[in-house]
């Protein structure tokens, strides 16, 4: 399998042990609100918020739900 086909039928990493080894709890990342985002917030019991980042007032958004967690 090379890594083109590997993006439509797998990965070459482990998702949920690269986010919960490398992202610390207390850091907002921005991921993309995938299904494998939501299928590891699901299989971790985690919480999350989904944000559309389409326009400059989403910046805003986002960095007001970033305030308001730390």
């Amino acid at each position: 399998m090379t890594c083109s086909t590997l993006a439509f039928y797998g990965s070459l990493y482990d998702f949920e042990a690269m986010v919960t080894s490398e992202i610390m709890p207390s850091t907002p990342e921005y991921l993309c609100a995938s299904y494998r985002v939501e299928n590891l917030v699901a299989s971790t019991n985690s919480k999350y918020a989904s944000i559309v980042m389409g326009s400059q007032e989403d910046y805003g958004i986002v960095d007001q739900a970033i305030s308001t967690t730390i």
